[in-house]
């Protein structure tokens, strides 16, 4: 009897023990929204949604939503002052745990890194300095300068923008950008993993 008692007690703790570390391990996850009125895409905004679409290694806004290798971006950030924005994609390969990274000093498309230590050493590419406002606007250390390119004759039937860093220099001949975006972390969307 004394065994049996010291064995369900111990299942209680077991599970106790488990059910705390589970909450430990919560981790928030959020979507990027952009504001396509703020963002000088028009009040006739015709990209069908306003959610930040992750494919083909960069991040997008508008009708690529719809298509089949597209997938929400959902990603994670903790509350310090500049973060990095971690996430995990199930459609693309590798499907671990990648990081949004910048041409700190370039116009470049945003993209995905599978880990920090898989950027070139230069220093021209980084993986923090992703920062939220009081109003939850995405900066990149104080700068807004996220723009929606598109190259005219491969990207307008989807009605769809590639989110750029403008960070120095000209997107290549054939791409239109707009003016800066205004990317929001959706607090809405927050789900807990």
């Amino acid at each position: 009897m004394f065994m049996l008692q010291l064995s369900i007690l111990l299942s209680i703790n077991l599970l106790s023990a488990v059910a705390q570390s589970d909450e430990t391990l919560a981790i928030a996850q959020y979507r990027l929204r952009v504001d396509p009125v703020q963002s000088g895409l028009g009040t006739d905004w015709q990209g069908g949604t306003d959610v930040v679409s992750y494919a083909n290694s960069s991040l997008w806004v508008g009708g690529i939503k719809y298509e089949i290798y597209s997938e929400p971006f959902t990603f994670q950030s903790d509350s310090q002052p500049t973060t990095s924005l971690l996430f995990t994609s199930y459609h693309s390969a590798p499907t671990d745990a990648q990081y949004v990274y910048i041409g700190t000093n370039f116009t470049l498309p945003l993209f995905s890194v599978p880990g920090p230590f898989n950027l070139p050493s230069s220093g021209a590419f980084d993986i923090t300095g992703f920062e939220f406002d009081s109003t939850d606007r995405l900066s990149y250390r104080g700068r807004y300068n996220f723009v929606g390119c598109r190259n005219i004759a491969l990207e307008s039937q989807l009605e769809t923008y590639k989110i750029w860093w403008a960070g120095g220099g000209q997107p290549p001949n054939g791409t239109m950008c707009t003016p800066p975006l205004f990317l929001y972390r959706d607090t809405n969307c927050t789900v807990s993993g």
